[in-house]
C-alpha cells in the first residue's frame, strides 16, 4: 500500500516536471488557413494592379493562356469564339470537334435555344449531309463543282480522263534524266496508250510539256503533237515550231500565240543538239547535222489531224533525230522559233 501511493507520487511528480518544462503542445500556436493563403480574385495575380506584397501565388496557373483568365479581357480562346465576350455562359455551344465555344446567337443563323443532339459541332467542323456518299450509291452532283466553267463547257475535246494529272508510279532508273540517245530495252514503235507511261519508261519524262531539255546542256526528248498548224511532219524529217509565246493563265494547257517566243529554256535547249553556235536572231544552220545531239521523238495520237505518220491511238517512240537548222518566222503577228529534224537510223534502234 505505501509503495503504490510512492508510485503515485512519483508519476504526478514527473509529469509536473513536463508540463512547467515547456512541452511543445504548450507552445503551439494555430494558424487559420486564411492566414497563410490569401483568396484571390480571378486574374489579379498576374493582371497590371496586383501588388508586389502579395502573398504566395496559387500553385496552378490560368486556364487560358491568351487572357490569363482576366474577366476584364475578351478572348475567343476560353470564350465565344465568334465575338469573345466573357457573358451569357449558359447560352453558349462547346464543339464537340475543335472544343471552341460559341454563344447562340453569334452563330449564323443564330440559334433561339439550345439543340437537343447529344453532339453539336461547329460550322466549321461540320460535314454536309447532303455531299457524303454512302456504300452502293452514285456521287451527288456539287453546287460547287455547277458553277465551274467545265459544267457548262461545249467542248468535245478529250482531256484524258484525269491521266494528264496523274502521278508517276515508277522511274526510269536505267539512264539518267539528262541522257541523250536511246534508251535501253525500249525499242523503235513502242506504244504506250498514256503519257505517264511514256514518263515511266524514261523516253520523254515531263508529262504535259512537249520538250525536255536543259538551256545549258541541250534537248532529250521531245513530243510532236501537233500544237502548231504551221508544223510540217514528212516522217523522217519533221519542222517543230518551239514553246512558249503563249499566255496560258487561268489554267489553260493551250492558247492561242499572243507573243513573241524567245530563244531561252527549252528552245535554246533545242538549238543546243543543232551542230552550229546558237543565234537568237538569224538562227543557225549546221554544216554538218548528224555530228548534232541526239534527240529523242514522240509522235502523240492528238496530232493525228495534222500528220499521217501520227499513231492513231496513244504515243509512239519513233526514234533518234538530229537537229539540222533552225529559224525565225512572224506567225500573226509574233514571232515563232522553228527547228527541222532529220532521222538518224544508225541511233535508232
Amino acid at each position: 500500500m505505501h509503495r503504490m501511493l510512492g508510485n503515485r507520487n512519483y508519476s504526478a511528480e514527473n509529469s509536473k516536471k513536463r508540463i512547467n518544462a515547456g512541452d511543445s503542445l504548450n507552445d503551439c500556436r494555430i494558424m487559420f488557413v486564411t492566414e497563410i493563403y490569401k483568396i484571390e480574385e480571378p486574374g489579379s495575380s498576374e493582371g497590371p494592379g496586383a501588388s508586389s506584397d502579395s502573398p504566395l501565388k496559387r500553385s496552378n496557373g490560368p486556364e487560358c493562356k491568351v487572357c490569363k483568365d482576366d474577366p476584364k479581357k475578351n478572348c475567343r480562346m476560353c470564350n465565344c469564339h465568334v465575338c469573345g465576350v466573357k457573358q451569357d455562359p449558359d447560352k453558349q455551344l462547346l464543339c464537340d470537334e475543335c472544343d471552341m465555344a460559341f454563344h447562340t446567337y453569334c452563330l449564323n443563323p443564330p440559334l433561339t435555344t439550345i439543340p437537343e443532339d447529344e453532339d453539336w459541332y461547329c460550322p466549321e467542323c461540320r460535314n454536309d449531309a447532303s455531299e457524303v456518299v454512302l456504300a452502293g450509291e452514285k456521287l451527288k452532283e456539287s453546287k460547287k463543282k455547277a458553277k465551274m466553267a467545265s459544267a457548262s463547257s461545249s467542248s468535245q475535246r478529250d482531256w484524258g480522263k484525269g491521266m494528264a494529272c496523274v502521278g508517276r508510279t515508277k522511274q526510269c532508273t536505267i539512264v539518267p534524266s539528262n541522257h541523250h540517245g536511246p534508251v535501253p530495252g525500249v525499242p523503235v514503235g513502242m506504244l504506250w496508250k498514256f503519257r505517264v507511261q511514256v514518263s515511266e519508261s524514261g523516253i520523254h519524262r515531263p508529262h504535259v510539256a512537249g520538250i525536255h531539255g536543259r538551256s545549258n546542256d541541250g534537248a532529250y526528248s521531245l513530243v510532236l503533237a501537233g500544237g502548231y498548224e504551221d508544223d510540217v511532219d514528212d516522217g523522217n524529217e519533221f519542222t517543230y515550231t518551239g514553246s512558249g509565246g503563249r499566255d496560258l493563265s487561268g489554267n489553260k494547257r493551250t492558247a492561242e500565240q499572243s507573243c513573241d517566243q524567245k530563244l531561252t529554256n527549252m528552245n535554246r535547249a533545242l538549238a543546243l543538239n543543232c551542230n552550229a553556235a546558237v543565234n537568237e536572231k538569224e538562227g543557225a544552220e549546221a554544216k554538218d547535222w548528224k555530228a548534232g545531239k541526239p534527240v529523242r521523238v514522240v509522235r502523240s495520237s492528238k496530232g493525228r489531224k495534222h500528220s499521217k505518220y501520227s499513231p492513231e491511238d496513244g504515243n509512239r517512240y519513233d526514234g533518234i533525230y538530229k537537229v539540222s537548222d533552225s529559224w525565225c518566222f512572224e506567225h500573226d503577228g509574233a514571232v515563232c522559233t522553228v527547228f527541222t529534224g532529220f532521222l538518224w537510223v544508225l541511233n535508232c534502234s
